[in-house]
């Protein structure tokens, strides 16, 4: 008597994550994206409670976006790089070799507070005095003015 295995079927769902067939997402909403987006448009025109949902998803949503900046930081960076004539760049290097304190970052963008810009244009008229490169000379007068400008950010 000889013995037999019998497999199940398999189904057709998608494959499992770290097979050889492994899923992908971003692939499968790409080829589906057009089908997708009429079915929500449609439904959006056709079912009264589907366009209420989501008409209240967008006001929450703007609800909770900050319409001014709290705390005074109402300075975008790339204004306070126009005011303190410097470039944007500038400021970020300055920013990466600590010269003056991480900004306040909101809504993708980094604000100051009006303080800071005159504190920023300290650092620009020393700069502007010493030169760019830092030296022996200028390394302890620089050491000293980045420590004021952290102590009274």
């Amino acid at each position: 008597m000889a013995l037999t295995i019998v497999r199940p079927v398999q189904t057709t769902a998608a494959p499992k994550a770290g097979g050889k067939g492994q899923f992908n997402f971003k692939v499968w909403y790409k080829k589906n994206k057009k089908s997708l987006s009429e079915r929500r448009k449609a439904r959006y025109h056709t079912d009264p409670s589907y366009r209420e949902k989501a008409l209240n998803n967008s006001r929450g949503q703007r609800k909770n976006k900050p319409v001014e900046q709290d705390g005074g930081f109402t300075v975008a960076f790339q204004d306070a790089a126009d005011q303190v004539d410097v470039t944007i760049w500038t400021l970020r290097e300055w920013r990466k070799k600590n010269y003056f304190p991480e900004p306040r970052h909101r809504a993708g963008r980094m604000w100051l507070k009006p303080y800071h810009v005159e504190q920023l244009k300290t650092l620009k008229a020393f700069f502007d005095h010493h030169g760019i490169r830092v030296t022996a000379d200028t390394r302890e007068p620089l050491k000293d003015l980045v420590s004021l400008i952290y102590a009274n950010w």
